[in-house]
């Protein structure tokens, strides 16, 4: 896995788990620790989420409590767990 695919991985499982995404640092402003040897620094390209909308959805009501205890245990939000369900399920319809 090269630096690119490791930011994305990390942003994608941010994202699924409800965390804000912080704005991207330009180089200058991060700062080196002082025992620390710099020999360069990179820029890495990732895709940045796009904003986030609310949405209202019907579903029964055992089923939402399905979700929301599969949520607890797994470290998701009820809004990520779902949204990476979609994402799954639209990526396997797409290589099926």
């Amino acid at each position: 896995m090269n630096a690119e695919e490791a930011l994305q991985a990390h942003i994608d499982r941010s994202v699924e788990h409800g965390d804000t995404i912080p704005e991207p640092s330009t180089l200058d402003q991060i700062t080196g620790e002082s025992d620390v040897v710099e020999v360069a620094r990179i820029l890495v390209r990732a895709d940045l989420p796009n904003r986030t909308v609310r949405v209202n959805i019907t579903m029964p009501e055992d089923l939402l409590a399905a979700v929301d205890r599969y949520a607890v245990q797994t470290g998701y939000s009820r809004s990520g767990l779902l949204a990476q369900a979609v994402r799954e399920r639209m990526r396997r319809d797409q290589t099926a």
